[in-house]
């Protein structure tokens, strides 16, 4: 499954967005979940705030989470964008690696997966940003012009992360199977 959060909250403790995910995941057996506009830089956050320990409960035996959030700006704890995605129970089993975004602008993440016969499939959570008339400075639009115009970039981010992307994917496809969400 994938969805658009639109932002779980900081706060990790009484979080209801984040009790509602985990019952709602745990109640439709969901094995593989992409989450996109987490809304949270968890490199600000020590270890235990962060989007692994929030989603520990004892109802899964085991889980696997890769996340990212634009590393350039340190805009707040709350910054608008991030990507994530989360494995549970066998599929979690079967994570081979994690990564993301080169850029580090936390545009996508992704999980590997390894299964019988060295088939893999590499599971993608991506987050496109729009750009909005009343476009705010902390926009995801808006980290990744100010990203892209540093280096001397003048492209439209959402035509940047497609170019990045579908080149990211072609070199992928070669010898595994991609999910994107």
């Amino acid at each position: 499954m994938s969805q658009n959060v639109n932002c779980i909250g900081v706060s990790q403790y009484n979080n209801h967005k984040i009790e509602y995910a985990k019952n709602w995941l745990l109640q439709h057996n969901v094995d593989l979940a992409g989450w996109q506009e987490t809304g949270i830089a968890f490199r600000t956050l020590p270890r235990r705030k962060r989007l692994s320990e929030r989603m520990k409960d004892t109802r899964w035996n085991k889980f696997r989470i890769s996340s990212s959030n634009n590393k350039h700006e340190s805009i707040d704890t709350f910054q608008y964008g991030g990507t994530s995605v989360m494995a549970f129970e066998e599929v979690a089993h079967r994570v081979k690696a994690t990564g993301g975004d080169t850029s580090g602008l936390g545009r996508w993440i992704w999980i590997l997966h390894e299964g019988k016969n060295n088939h893999k499939t590499r599971v993608i959570s991506v987050y496109v940003p729009c750009k909005t008339s009343d476009d705010k400075k902390q926009s995801v639009y808006n980290q990744h012009k100010r990203f892209f115009m540093k280096q001397g970039i003048n492209s439209r981010p959402r035509l940047l992360i497609h170019q990045h992307l579908t080149i990211q994917i072609k070199s992928w496809q070669k010898k595994e199977k991609i999910l994107l969400y």
